[in-house]
């Protein structure tokens, strides 16, 4: 007998997290910080300004919880407009292709259902009055899964924990800055090499 469910389960996955960029400017206690609130709790929200640095926060506390999860993932949300587009996007973010499907929230639920796992929402204030909802089915069917979101705003649901992310001081800014430089004029070299 064939387990449909398990057609849509996806494979434990270390895949769908980016590399993080070098270095950690300033933001090692910021990442302590998140992943030990990830220990406790199971929605995270890493509050904060357009360009403070959440995503990259993001990336390097998914990066390095691939060894506490079955399954870490990324998903973008900088297009999403609505619900349904965000559904969209965490399905195939983990590997469920139901786009058009009106139970595309039902699969990703059932493939994720049981396993620990880790979901970052990036950019959740784009559609933050229909993310609440979607969040809230997410966390109260699909046990085991943890939720890490980057937004300027707090969702206002269950257990979460919002976590403020300051600006880096002057000193810091101007090393990620160095180090952003170097890596692109590092890139431009290898390009016109290989």
């Amino acid at each position: 007998m064939v387990d449909e469910a398990a057609d849509d389960r996806p494979a434990a996955s270390g895949g769908g997290v980016p590399r993080p960029p070098p270095g950690r400017i300033g933001r090692s206690s910021d990442v302590e910080r998140v992943t030990r609130a990830l220990d406790d709790e199971r929605l995270v929200t890493v509050l904060g300004p357009s360009g403070v640095g959440k995503t990259r926060l993001a990336v390097e506390v998914a990066a390095g919880a691939r060894e506490r999860f079955d399954d870490v993932w990324v998903c973008g949300l900088t297009a999403v407009h609505d619900a349904d587009s965000m559904v969209a996007d965490i399905s195939r973010t983990v590997g469920v292709h139901r786009d058009e499907d009106p139970d595309a929230l039902d699969a990703v639920i059932s493939a994720l259902d049981g396993r620990r796992s880790l979901l970052v929402l990036d950019h959740l204030d784009q559609v933050a009055g229909a993310a609440a909802g979607v969040v809230a089915r997410l966390l109260a069917s699909a046990r085991g899964l943890s939720l890490l979101v980057t937004s300027s705003l707090e969702l206002g649901i269950g257990d979460e924990v919002a976590l403020d992310l300051a600006q880096l001081d002057e000193r810091d800014a101007a090393r990620l800055l160095r180090g952003l430089g170097d890596a692109a004029a590092d890139e431009r070299d290898d390009e016109r090499d290989g």
